[in-house]
Order: structure tokens, then C-alpha cells, then sequence
């Protein structure tokens, strides 16, 4: 049993794939596993700040779903997923 477990974790597209998956469990963590602790901090301000000005605009019209105000930070945080994707990509090759 743990000799597959280590058959699977030499795996490099299991890697890949687990920066991916942590990226969307915890925003910007996979840039750090990749080793771009600082590109992540960068991308969890601007969630922050997206996310607060589109809480902001929309927060006196009660007609908006709630999704809807936090847009801005959903949308950092679906680019930085593709972004880490890619950057797992190339750090793994």
C-alpha cells in the first residue's frame, strides 16, 4: 500500500494537479507551492479589493443575488486558478 501511495505522489501530473485543487480550496496557496508566495499575496489583495468595491456598489439594491456582489473577487480568483494551472504546467515539466 505505500509503495503505490509513493508511485502516486512521483507522479507529475498528480502534482500538478494537487497546486491546482489546492488553489481553488484556498485562494492564492498555489502560488506558493509553486514557489510565488509574493504573485499570491498580489492576487489576494485584489480579491479583497474587487470583492469589497463590488460589495459596495451593489450593497443598497436588494434585488442583486448575492453572488453577484462578490463578483469581483469570484472572477480573481477563477484568473489566478488558470494562471496557477499554468505555471504548475511549465514548473513541472
Amino acid at each position: 500500500m505505500g509503495e503505490v501511495l509513493m508511485n502516486i505522489l512521483k507522479n507529475k501530473k498528480f502534482k500538478m494537479w494537487m497546486i491546482v485543487i489546492s488553489n481553488l480550496l484556498i485562494p492564492s496557496s498555489g502560488y506558493v507551492f509553486i514557489g510565488r508566495s509574493s504573485r499570491g499575496l498580489m492576487m489576494l489583495m485584489w480579491m479583497f479589493v474587487l470583492g469589497y468595491i463590488t460589495l459596495h456598489l451593489n450593497i443598497y439594491n436588494p434585488g442583486i443575488p448575492e453572488i453577484n456582489k462578490y463578483f469581483g473577487a469570484i472572477a480573481v480568483w477563477i484568473a489566478s486558478v488558470f494562471e496557477v494551472y499554468n505555471f504548475a504546467r511549465k514548473a513541472i515539466k
